[in-house]
């Protein structure tokens, strides 16, 4: 091998050593940040006027602390969960933005009061690029009645 070949390959070795070395130090900081979810409020009532009680509203309420994302937008992932008393199991994925330290917000589970008993509703808030995650659920007891209509879910805020 000559010595070009030679210099090449040193320089090349030294390169990736070096890249090498400085990509491994760099880390992701640590987060100083709170996330809460608090579920204020569950019932029923007939929401979208279809004549019949059959809408599950769950109110509830986002707390977000940090020091620095004073001018960020700042996605809140939801994972929300409706269950009725069968074991019958609604999830749903949302994404929310969080505009205020404290937001408050309705969930709208559209045509989901279909039996009686004890539903249980929880909420998961995850916050995926800083890896923080909120959680919290309620059992609560609305009457059943089924009008035929296709479940769906509303967010608002």
């Amino acid at each position: 091998m000559n010595n070009s070949k030679k210099l090449k390959y040193l320089f090349g070795t030294i390169f990736l050593f070096v890249l090498t070395a400085s990509s491994a130090g760099v880390m992701a900081g640590d987060v100083d940040a709170e996330l809460d979810i608090d579920i204020e409020k569950t019932y029923y009532m007939d929401f979208d006027n279809s004549g019949g009680e059959n809408d599950v509203i769950v109110e509830f309420e986002v707390e977000f602390e940090d020091d620095f994302s004073d001018s960020a937008t700042i996605i809140l992932s939801l994972e929300v969960e409706l269950t009725l008393p069968s074991g019958l199991t609604y999830v749903y994925k949302l994404k929310m933005k969080l505009i205020d330290e404290e937001t408050d917000a309705m969930l709208v589970y559209f045509n989901h009061a279909t039996e009686s008993g004890w539903y249980t509703t929880s909420i998961r808030g995850t916050i995926v690029a800083w890896g923080i995650t909120a959680y919290d659920r309620c059992v609560f007891d609305p009457p059943g009645g089924d009008n035929g209509e296709v479940p769906n879910i509303g967010l608002y805020y």
